[in-house]
C-alpha cells in the first residue's frame, strides 16, 4: 500500500513543469516549422509550374482540336490526342489536390502530436516536481519546529527516488538528534519545590 500512493493534482509546480514543457515544445514547433515551410514551399512551387503546364497544355490541345481539312488519321490523331490530354490534366490536377491534402494533414498531424506531447511532458514533469514537493512540505514542516513523525514513500514512477532516500534518512536522524537533545535539555533541568 505504502508505494502505490496516487496524487491527482497533476501540475505540482506549475512554473517548473510548464516552463520545461513549453520549453521543449517550443524546440519541437521551430523543427518542424522548418520542416513543414520547406516541404510547403516546394509544394507550392511545383502546383505553380503543374498548373502553369496546365494551362500551356489545354490551350495547345484547343488549337489542335479545332477541326481542320483533313485526313481520317488526323482526325483520329487529334481524338486520342484529347483523351490523353484530358487524362494528363486529370492526373495533373490529382497531384496538385494530394500536395494540398499532405501539407494540410503534417499541420494537422504537427498539431495533434503537439496536444499529445504536451500531456506527455506534464506527466513526466509531475514525476520530478511531486517528490521536490513533498520534500519542501517537510522542510516548511521543520522550519516551524515540527519534524514529521512518518516519511512516506515515493510513488512507484516518481524520480529522484536515490536523493528522496538521502532526504528522508537526514530528516529521520535530525529528529532523533532533536528529540534526544530535548530530552536532555528537560532532563537537566532542576525539580523546583
Amino acid at each position: 500500500m505504502a508505494n502505490k500512493i496516487k496524487r491527482t493534482k497533476i501540475l505540482i509546480d506549475s512554473k517548473f513543469q510548464l516552463r520545461t514543457v513549453f520549453a521543449i515544445l517550443g524546440i519541437k514547433i521551430v523543427i518542424i516549422s522548418i520542416m513543414v515551410s520547406g516541404v510547403g514551399i516546394v509544394a507550392l512551387y511545383q502546383n505553380k509550374h503543374i498548373a502553369n503546364v496546365i494551362e500551356i497544355e489545354d490551350n495547345i490541345v484547343q488549337v489542335l482540336a479545332i477541326p481542320s481539312v483533313g485526313t481520317e488519321t488526323d482526325e483520329r490523331l487529334t481524338l486520342q490526342m484529347a483523351q490523353n490530354h484530358d487524362s494528363n490534366m486529370k492526373r495533373l490536377r490529382a497531384m496538385i489536390m494530394t500536395n494540398q491534402l499532405l501539407i494540410w494533414g503534417m499541420v494537422a498531424v504537427i498539431f495533434i502530436q503537439g496536444v499529445i506531447l504536451f500531456f506527455v511532458l506534464i506527466r513526466y514533469t509531475h514525476r520530478i516536481a511531486g517528490p521536490v514537493y513533498v520534500m519542501s512540505l517537510y522542510l516548511r514542516s521543520i522550519l516551524n519546529g515540527k519534524f514529521p513523525e512518518y516519511i512516506r514513500p515515493l510513488r512507484e514512477n516518481d524520480f529522484l527516488k536515490d536523493f528522496y532516500a538521502l532526504f528522508s534518512d537526514t530528516v529521520i536522524y535530525l529528529r532523533d538528534k532533536y528529540e534526544t537533545k530535548t530530552l536532555n535539555v528537560k532532563a537537566s533541568k532542576p525539580v523546583q519545590a
